[in-house]
């Protein structure tokens, strides 16, 4: 094969995670799962597992929880997480451990940039099924 001079073009190139749940859970799982099942017991049941993109099977891969702060920010550094259309990632602040609200978070290319409403806050992550 050869290459033949000529113009220049270019074709856009999508690459998507086409995975719903259910293919997702095939890959890993012979019968029906329960998302809410810790199949390898790392702390992460299996529908966490699905939206961070981590192996349900495999005890050692499990994301880091450990906040960066930058500019009255903070990025967890979890790198790429998988595109999941059927499914939802929250990440929600309290200052009193007892209310909770959404905060913003934005896709970053080294994980999640959240923007808490008070400087003193703590948080935690939802997942769901839409």
């Amino acid at each position: 094969s050869a290459f033949v001079e000529g113009e220049s073009f270019s074709v856009p190139l999508m690459i998507s995670d086409l995975l719903n749940i259910d293919t997702w859970s095939t890959l890993f799982f012979s019968d029906k799962v329960d998302l809410l099942a810790d199949s390898d017991g790392d702390g992460f049941d299996e529908l966490s597992e699905y939206l961070l993109g981590t192996n349900p099977i495999l005890v050692s891969d499990k994301p880091a929880f450990k906040l960066v702060v930058r500019n009255e920010k903070y990025i967890w550094p979890i790198g790429i997480l998988p595109n999941r259309p059927d499914a939802t990632l929250k990440i929600e602040s309290s200052s009193d451990l007892e209310n909770w609200e959404l905060v913003q978070v934005v896709r970053v290319p080294e994980g999640l940039e959240i923007t808490p409403k008070r400087p003193k806050s703590y948080f935690r992550i939802k997942f769901s099924l839409n």
